[in-house]
């Protein structure tokens, strides 16, 4: 779309076992559309569609990031970070199945502890709300054909979303990409 915009379509479907307590597990199908320009920062727009078992939801992803190269160890490679901040729309009828299935089930789950299901009205988990501010810092090596990424996450729970715990929760990650 030239050289500032960027724009992806894409599909995704994950398999989980019937029993599965995996939040993704009520709708393991998403249809996604992001637009992106490239100005002193990368501002995102993304959206994505996740249906299946359950009624689907919608969400929007507005993102802000800034990719820096740190250097290099030989010719061959890049050491980037890119920090982010996303803010994220959108309706909640995954998270009521979630807690229905979680409860019924009876798992335990330290970081996100079961609560009980939202009790109000339909209209509540189908409009568009406020559900997380995300703050990323991935730190990259990347080579010719692979990246090995170790990202830390802050996430913040949207003023409208009921929640016992509202505690910012820290996540850490660590992925590895190869292209064929």
């Amino acid at each position: 779309m030239g050289e500032k915009w960027t724009a992806d379509l894409s599909y995704n479907h994950t398999f989980f076992p019937s029993n599965s307590t995996f939040l993704q597990a009520s709708n393991p199908n998403t249809a996604s559309a992001s637009l992106s320009v490239d100005h002193l920062f990368t501002t995102g727009l993304g959206a994505d569609y996740n249906f299946g078992k359950q009624d689907g939801d919608i969400f929007l992803t507005l993102s802000n990031s800034k990719y820096v190269k740190l250097g290099n160890i030989s010719s061959k490679d890049i050491i980037s970070i890119t920090p982010a901040i996303d803010i994220i729309a959108g309706t909640r009828r995954f998270y009521k199945s979630y807690l229905e299935k979680r409860k019924t089930l009876g798992f335990l789950d330290p970081i996100f502890p079961v609560e009980p299901a939202p009790t109000g009205s339909h209209k509540e988990v189908t409009q568009m709300d406020i559900i997380s501010y995300n703050f990323r810092l991935p730190l990259a090596y990347n080579r010719a054909k692979y990246m090995i990424e170790a990202s830390y996450q802050l996430s913040l729970l949207g003023p409208n979303i009921e929640s016992t715990d509202k505690a910012p929760k820290s996540l850490l990650n660590f992925r590895f990409y190869y292209q064929f």
